[in-house]
């Protein structure tokens, strides 16, 4: 026997199947919904090469399947519904098919294994206990969506190395609507996205619920269409001098965001980017253009913090050196120091927040040393 044949147990009622040695593919549907499946034992066939459409598709016992170092294929729905709770896909897989595992509801962990260059539409949907996926720098094409609704995933780790991620057509990251993070909302607070992402897709990050922090890479050029919509708890977002191009809605109902910093010039954008946004401020640089009395109909103010060195507040009182800092209302800031211009080692003293555009900063242990150097820095 070479090959288990199409629907060969279609139906049946084994626990437990032994898959001979000589055997290299299984057909489609050929233990499709055998509910009291449980084991499959190791599949040890060097020519391994094929597991057929819905091969095991609805085996909801089945908690493991080996996959041999020579398979190449796995099929549209090859373990859809099925009862796996781990899986490795081995790097000689050419595409994790379509549908490969939807619906798996106790799959907590997959890792694709580097050599496997596509994943295919739907391939983990819906897998709701799925907490953390590797995707290895092989994988050049990631079909749209294939992670929706993994809504316990928090941990999508990409390799940096992938030649993939600042490509328009083709990145990671810009594959599609919901290619990567669209649902990951219940676990996922903080995301930094890699250096060499230059574009984010529309709907990247929509309805990630649970975001709060977000990581802009150094040369983000384009923010898609509804990037962040929806992203409730998203407080704080730094956006990078190299952005031209900020896409409609991008932070629709970000009901939490209030601070908005532009590094560069103003970018493209229309008035509908921080819709139902009730508390959003935008900050920019002095000396960079574009800006106007509001952004997107909402406030904007200037960013750059001062240390008043012209007030009666600056200098040394009683017990303490200190100083008055201004800047836009809420800015956070942080003060530094350090006692040796020549070596500027600074260290962090002390967070504050410019309430009402304003606060005062006093340092008690000013006389511990020869002399110290202040700074103060902000997002």
């Amino acid at each position: 026997m070479t090959a288990i044949g199409a629907e060969a147990f279609f139906y049946g009622h084994w626990t437990s199947v032994t898959i001979p040695y000589t055997v290299a593919t299984i057909g489609d549907e050929a233990f499709f919904e055998c509910t009291s499946l449980t084991n499959i034992a190791s599949v040890d066939n060097p020519d391994f090469t094929s597991i057929g459409d819905s091969a095991f598709a609805s085996c909801s016992a089945l908690a493991s399947m080996p996959m041999p170092a020579t398979l190449t294929n796995i099929g549209t729905s090859a373990f859809a519904q099925s009862g796996l709770t781990n899986v490795t896909i081995p790097g000689s897989v050419n595409k994790v098919g379509d549908f490969a595992f939807d619906s798996c509801g106790g799959l907590t962990n997959a890792t694709i294994s580097s050599g496997v260059t596509s994943i295919g539409v739907y391939a983990f949907d819906n897998c709701g206990a799925l907490a953390t996926v590797t995707i290895p720098s092989t994988v050049t094409n990631i079909e749209v969506p294939s992670f929706s609704q993994c809504g316990k995933l928090s941990a999508i780790t990409v390799d940096p190395a992938n030649p993939y991620y600042s490509s328009m057509n083709g990145s990671l990251f810009d594959k599609g609507q919901t290619a990567l993070f669209r649902y990951v909302g219940s676990s996922a607070a903080s995301f930094t996205i890699p250096e060499s992402v230059t574009n984010l897709a529309d709907y990247a990050f929509s309805m990630s619920t649970s975001l709060t922090n977000i990581g802009l890479p150094g040369n983000l050029a384009l923010i898609g269409q509804s990037a962040f919509l929806d992203c409730i708890n998203l407080t704080t977002v730094t956006l990078p001098a190299s952005l031209w191009s900020v896409g409609s809605f991008a932070f629709q109902s970000c009901f939490k965001l209030t601070n908005v910093f532009f590094a560069g010039n103003a970018p493209a954008s229309d008035t509908s980017i921080f819709m139902n946004d009730s508390y959003a401020r935008s900050y920019y640089l002095a000396g960079t253009s574009g800006w106007g009395v509001t952004f997107a109909f909402h406030p904007l103010s200037t960013w750059n913090p001062q240390i008043r060195t012209n007030l009666v507040t600056f200098g040394v009182r009683t017990n303490r050196f200190g100083f008055t800092i201004n800047g836009a209302s809420n800015l956070q800031i942080t003060v530094e120091a350090c006692t040796n211009l020549n070596t500027a080692t600074w260290s962090p003293l002390t967070n504050l927040t410019l309430t009402n555009g304003s606060t005062y900063f006093s340092d008690s242990t000013w006389t511990n040393y020869s002399g110290r150097f202040y700074r103060i820095t902000s997002p």
